[in-house]
């Protein structure tokens, strides 16, 4: 359907159903902070870990609040209240302009490097609401023709993913592309129990801005899910459409997919315990891993198909009102025999993530967090077999096994073999202006480099692959797995984390503001700008190491390859830039 058409359609939808401003397709939306912060305060208890919310649940929330002893609170509550209530649906105009200014390889210093600038600029035009369509049916709508000229340029911080997801099928206008840009969700049920599903990001866990199980970041993908809550525990069944590339991140196939299950329980007022099963799959499709509250791992044996089954646990300790320690560990693999013999220099493979969070009671600084984020060596990653003779995809086929959705990470931001402490302070010091001030500190090591190491012979065989199984990547990332023509025995068995000599430190600080001019009947403008300093001490660690058909495969190619990755490392200084004017028409 020409996009036109599809954005008038979705006007006369707002003409013939009674639509509200949108909340409920996005779980990166401003409410999901409030909605946290009202769960650390216990004014509202047992909310499930998988977003966006559906409309029914999120008004559940609103009315509690709004009737607690919390007056601060119940003021937000209200607001929102109003926001999604008092009109019917937002057209959307935005203006965005992303800037990076760098200064490459500089010195020790800080100085002589090379100057280089990067700009996005992005126009959206759209409409945004939520449409009440029937007593228990509700429909969320997020769409906007986006006209950019940024989609091949890297103008946004390190491990920072554009806002916009569907670029395949874009419309070329010479100085710059042009594509629709939507996620729509329903949902039928009430806030006990719904049925959801639609095409959207995602974000699992206990922390909502973040997640080592379902990242909000990530490319959208299409869902099902269905939720049942109770007095002191919930239960989620979900289905994930997700696009299949090869080894290398390229060729979008259909067919793969995710599904997932979890168990919130709440047995005090003060913790939240949770466990959770993922299982990634393809070329077909399996109703037994939509059987509800069985294990995957058993339903995985009943076939015996190998699949990429991985599993969490999480919890949420809250000793007083406003604050909250949240954990989230989610496994991939490990060798429990040997870890029973306390042996744990073996494969361990998994994300997690520990920190609190912070809820100041009527003061300016709306939350307050700092959170570990850690992710280990092959975490996502998995290979898929081409033959029966145990070569794998590379660049010949399809990965439907790999913890990606269009060759993009699933879970966390980070590759694999990385860790970062992340600290975030957002303050409301008056009515319409939000201010954001955060700190990253991230390490990555590529791990090949402890192949070239301590197993020489391992990294070799990457430089033999082409006229095996394709191309294979040795980047560090998460398309980059321990398998060619079987198991490379050192990285298959051994821990590895942070044992490389070379690491790339990078170095963030940031602040947001955005400031709302106050309603009128005529629209609302809202002015966005932001500002990060970014300091990469051995930029370049992600880059391919061992490039397949370029070296000789013996010791010396592989001197030559890891020489030129050495060489090929730098220091950078970055600066970049948000400014964004939006405006919304209430139709």
């Amino acid at each position: 359907m020409p996009k036109k058409k599809l954005l008038l359609g979705l006007l006369l939808l707002a003409l013939i159903f009674p639509l509200a401003a949108q909340v409920s397709v996005d779980p990166n939306d401003p409410i999901y902070t409030d909605i946290s912060n009202w769960e650390n305060l216990g004014i509202i208890r047992n909310v499930p870990p998988l977003r966006p919310y559906p409309l029914k649940l999120i008004s559940s929330f609103l009315e509690t609040v709004m009737q607690s002893e919390y007056e601060d609170q119940a003021a937000i509550a209200n607001a929102y209240w109003q926001q999604i209530f008092g009109k019917t649906v937002d057209a959307v105009f935005e203006v965005a302009d992303y800037g990076r200014q760098a200064n490459r390889k500089v010195d020790a210093k800080g100085k002589n490097g090379t100057k280089e600038k990067e700009n996005e600029y992005n126009v959206k035009l759209g409409v945004a609401g939520d449409i009440q369509a029937a007593e228990q049916m509700t429909v969320g709508v997020k769409a906007n023709i986006l006209v950019t000229d940024g989609l091949g340029k890297d103008s946004l911080p390190s491990f920072v993913s554009k806002s916009y997801d569907a670029v395949s099928d874009a419309t070329d206008l010479k100085f710059a592309k042009a594509f629709l840009d939507m996620n729509v969700t329903t949902a039928i049920g009430n806030e006990n129990i719904y049925f959801q599903g639609g095409i959207s990001r995602n974000s699992f866990g206990p922390f909502y801005e973040d997640s080592v199980a379902l990242n909000p970041g990530a490319f959208h993908t299409g869902n099902l899910s269905v939720v049942l809550r109770r007095n002191n525990w919930n239960y989620t069944q979900a289905a994930f459409m997700l696009g299949a590339t090869n080894d290398e991140g390229v060729g979008v196939n259909p067919n793969k997919f995710l599904m997932m299950h979890s168990f919130n329980w709440t047995p005090m007022p003060w913790f939240t315990l949770s466990y959770y099963e993922n299982v990634v799959y393809g070329k077909r499709f399996d109703p037994i891993y939509m059987l509800p509250f069985v294990p995957y791992m058993v339903a995985q044996g009943i076939g015996s198909f190998n699949d990429n089954v991985q599993m969490g646990i999480a919890f949420k300790v809250r000793p007083a009102p406003g604050f909250s320690w949240n954990t989230d560990v989610f496994v991939d693999d490990m060798a429990m025999s040997d870890i029973a013999k306390l042996r744990f220099d073996t494969k361990l493979r998994f994300g997690a993530m520990t920190g609190f969070v912070y809820s100041p009671i009527d003061s300016p600084f709306s939350e307050i967090s700092m959170n570990y984020t850690m992710i280990s060596p092959y975490m996502y990653s998995h290979e898929e077999f081409l033959d029966t003779n145990y070569n794998v995809t590379g660049s010949n086929g399809t990965n439907y096994q790999n913890y990606t959705n269009n060759g993009q990470s699933i879970g966390s931001n980070l590759p694999p073999n990385s860790d970062r402490i992340a600290i975030k302070f957002k303050v409301n010091p008056f009515s319409n202006l939000k201010l954001t001030f955060g700190a990253n500190m991230i390490r990555h090591s590529n791990i090949n480099e402890l192949l070239v190491k301590k197993s020489p012979d391992e990294a070799i065989k990457y430089l033999k692959l082409p006229s095996q199984t394709g191309t294979l990547r040795t980047d560090g990332s998460v398309l980059n797995h321990p398998y060619s023509t079987g198991a490379y025995e050192y990285a298959w068995n051994h821990f590895m984390f942070m044992q490389s000599e070379t690491r790339m430190y990078v170095w963030q600080g940031s602040v947001d503001a955005a400031y709302s001019l106050p309603l009128q009947h005529y629209g609302q403008m809202t002015v966005n700008l932001g500002y990060t300093f970014e300091y990469i001490k051995n930029n370049g660690v992600q880059n391919n190491m061992l490039p397949t058909g370029v070296y000789s495969a013996d010791q010396a190619g592989l001197d030559k390859a890891y020489a030129a990755w050495k060489a090929g490392l730098h220091d950078d200084i970055n600066h970049g830039f948000r400014l964004s004017f939006k405006y919304l028409y209430g139709l």
